[in-house]
């Protein structure tokens, strides 16, 4: 568990997944199933983060081809980056809708043809319209599911109004509080509660991020990346609100710790997006959208909510589960609501600056 200091380097959401999303998450990399990538290139190959390559989410693939796709696991989406530049070439790559620009100019992808999308009219519209998958008229990744990162809290332990992000920076819990240690959420949930778009900050707008969270950071009792160790502290007691993402929430639920979950801030709240990109090089195209067609699957996105605790891209999953399946995830019945509140994560401008003032801010600088 990293302290209120922090330490160089640490790491945000985009790095945070080589240990899977979420609370135990990361148990689920150590015996993915199906097979492994095969050398030969005799079949498509998925590249994806590890723990993203259940039996549950390829049954159409399976239904219509016999057998499970190859997989192969990345740990970041750095190291994804770097291997495919250097002339990895899998046929569809796992990703967060920010890595498509950088991929996209690298010219590691291709387009991607709507028409041959079998679940396209039935993904959420929002989602399809998040502007990193869009290059003019040309799409570049399609959604697949989505998180949000925002508050959770004890009810028994804090009384609240309205939800707002305000009250990571209340007073009356002065030593119980906590934020996600990186600049992907730290900074991006304190520049929405200022009311600054996180991705496109000038040094003005810097500065005013780094007075509310210099405010905020005596209040903290932790900045942390383990989400594990959090988890444990929420259900506790030592800590009483912190920002998190949905699948700690729909964790702590199934152990019957009483949470609740800000899905509607009055601020917004930053929300990423995981989405399927196909590679410039695919060897097995037609297999690829296959795949994606698999994955954006409304069966599918049933098995993700309930085995990932995170949000679907198509409309039709959240009706396949019931009343109390839907409950446990903690996701909403109808996501409209949340995702239009919603500022999706994308590359921040000026990214070193920020992650300098960030460490500044821990360091009490």
């Amino acid at each position: 568990m990293t302290s209120l200091n922090g330490h160089k380097g640490a790491i945000d959401r985009r790095e945070l997944h080589k240990f899977g999303v979420g609370v135990g998450a990361g148990l689920m990399a150590l015996a993915l199933p199906g097979r492994v990538a095969r050398a030969d290139g005799g079949e498509l190959l998925y590249y994806m983060l590890g723990g993203f390559a259940e039996e549950g989410l390829f049954g159409p693939y399976i239904a219509k081809n016999g057998a499970m796709p190859s997989t192969s696991p990345w740990g970041d989406e750095e190291e994804a980056f770097n291997k495919m530049h250097a002339g990895f070439h899998p046929d569809v790559t796992y990703c967060g809708s920010y890595s498509v620009p950088r991929w996209r100019d690298a010219d590691l992808l291709r387009s991607i043809d709507i028409a041959r999308l079998a679940h396209w009219p039935d993904l959420i519209e929002s989602l399809k319209q998040v502007p990193d998958l869009w290059a003019g008229d040309q799409l570049w990744g399609v959604p697949v599911g989505w998180g949000t990162t925002s508050i959770l809290y004890r009810t028994d332990l804090v009384e609240i109004g309205e939800e707002s992000w305000n009250l990571l920076w209340d007073e009356r819990y002065s030593g119980r509080l906590a934020m996600i240690d990186g600049v992907a959420d730290a900074v991006a949930g304190a520049a929405i509660y200022a009311g600054i778009d996180p991705y496109t900050m000038d040094e003005g707008a810097i500065a005013k991020v780094k007075e509310i969270m210099s405010k905020q950071r005596p209040l903290l009792r932790m900045y942390t990346s383990d989400m594990t160790s959090l988890a444990q502290s929420i259900a506790s007691g030592e800590i009483v609100a912190a920002m998190t993402w949905n699948d700690t929430f729909a964790a702590l639920r199934r152990d019957n710790v009483p949470v609740a979950y800000m899905f509607n801030p009055k601020e917004g709240l930053s929300t990423f997006v995981a989405c399927a990109v196909i590679n410039k090089d695919a060897a097995h195209l037609d297999l690829a959208y296959d795949l994606i067609d698999s994955l954006t699957d409304p069966a599918s996105g049933a098995f993700w909510m309930n085995y990932y605790g995170l949000g679907h891209a198509n409309t039709k999953a959240y009706g396949m589960l019931s009343a109390e399946e839907l409950a446990a995830t903690g996701l909403p019945a109808d996501p409209t609501g949340v995702l239009t509140k919603s500022v999706f994560q994308s590359r921040m401008r000026n990214e070193e600056k920020i992650s300098a003032m960030f460490e500044a801010v821990k360091a009490g600088e």
